[in-house]
């Protein structure tokens, strides 16, 4: 990216709209897999709060059966 933003400094005419152009496209790709891997870590992070709910209602179910099972004493 630097690269092609120099080229365009040094560049004249219809090469440097090229080198212009092409640094913009970069620069939308970049926002839009900026964008894709915040929704990625989104979900990812949704995902690991329903596991850890998972495991914390089942654990709760052990105990209670658990206690359930014990006889008074």
């Amino acid at each position: 990216m630097r690269e092609l933003y120099d080229k365009s400094k040094t560049a004249k005419g219809t090469s440097k709209q090229m080198y212009r152009q092409r640094c913009v496209q970069l620069l939308k790709k970049r926002k839009q897999y900026e964008n894709q891997l915040k929704t990625y870590m989104s979900q990812q992070y949704t995902l690991d709060q329903v596991a850890f709910t998972k495991d914390s209602v089942q654990n709760h179910l052990e105990m209670v059966i658990s206690s359930q099972c014990r006889p008074l004493q």
